[in-house]
């Protein structure tokens, strides 16, 4: 549900409202919109008829982009240990069968061969279970109720934006938008910045921090986060932190060229295989976003 406004802060959220504004299209901040082949992207605020696209966006860049954590995990796994253990078998129970002159070795060489393939497919159903609970547990947690979260609350005041939503406290959610003339808007990417989840009154979390596959290489993760380190410089939040797995190489990267510090690196054991955790950390007074 969102949170509407008492009559007392209207005043001063429509003022912060109109200054996000100012400060979006101010040539020193630097730009709110990035123009490409007839279309534009601009950050604002999230809405809450945004929902089932959010959605949507980040279960799509999760589990079925080319370069998404799933699909990355699950070509990965061609070439475990485990999968070739079980190519092993299945050729040696294959080669057992043809070769063999005796019905019990063939046999054995049947089981093999199934045990092999076996192993191999309950392997990637492993994987398929290990991500659908991760996604489950994202969409029934934050982004269930994403106004709330992140403290979007509603602006009943007159003037063009009357009934958008808009950070009232340290935290907020921004969402990056595609238009063009005689193109309707699409939501291409969105990051939020929790300061819940942290006891520190000077830290934030940046969480779901996406971008559609089919609108990268145009600089809107940088617009996002210039929208978050924004809100956060404003807020006398001193620090950003993350976590990102190695499954997503290419928001590592991202993270460092943008001036993130790795802070740390943990071993996590997903099923048979090590995954790293990174754990990112962003100094906002000397960030240059």
């Amino acid at each position: 549900m969102t949170a509407v406004l008492d009559t007392g802060d209207k005043e001063r959220l429509a003022q912060s409202a109109s200054q996000f504004l100012v400060d979006q299209h101010n040539p020193q901040n630097g730009p709110a919109t990035r123009e490409q082949a007839g279309t534009h992207i601009r950050i604002r605020p999230y809405r809450n008829s945004d929902s089932d696209q959010v959605r949507k966006l980040f279960q799509t860049t999760m589990t079925r982009d080319p370069d998404s954590p799933f699909t990355v995990a699950m070509r990965g796994q061609l070439s475990s240990p485990v999968s070739l253990a079980g190519y092993s078998l299945v050729g040696i129970g294959l080669l057992t069968l043809v070769r063999s002159t005796t019905v019990l070795v063939k046999n054995l060489g049947i089981g093999m061969a199934l045990i092999g393939g076996l192993s191999f497919i309950v392997y990637r159903y492993l994987i398929y279970s290990g991500f659908k609970g991760f996604l489950k547990k994202s969409l029934n947690g934050d982004l269930a109720d994403i106004s709330t979260t992140y403290g979007m609350k509603s602006l009943k005041v007159g003037g063009t934006n009357a009934g958008d939503l808009y950070p009232a406290g340290k935290s907020g959610f921004w969402i990056a938008e595609s238009y063009g003339e005689n193109l309707e808007p699409e939501l291409v990417g969105c990051v939020g910045l929790d300061f819940n989840t942290n006891p520190d009154e000077t830290k934030a979390e940046l969480r779901r921090m996406v971008v559609s596959s089919r609108h990268r290489r145009r600089g809107i993760a940088h617009l996002l986060l210039k929208a978050a380190v924004g809100h956060a410089r404003k807020n006398t939040i001193k620090s950003i932190y993350l976590t990102t797995s190695s499954f997503q190489s290419p928001a590592i990267n991202m993270y460092k060229k943008l001036g993130w510090n790795v802070e740390g690196i943990r071993k996590v054991r997903f099923l048979f295989e090590n995954v790293h955790i990174y754990e990112f950390n962003l100094d906002v007074p000397t960030s240059h976003l």
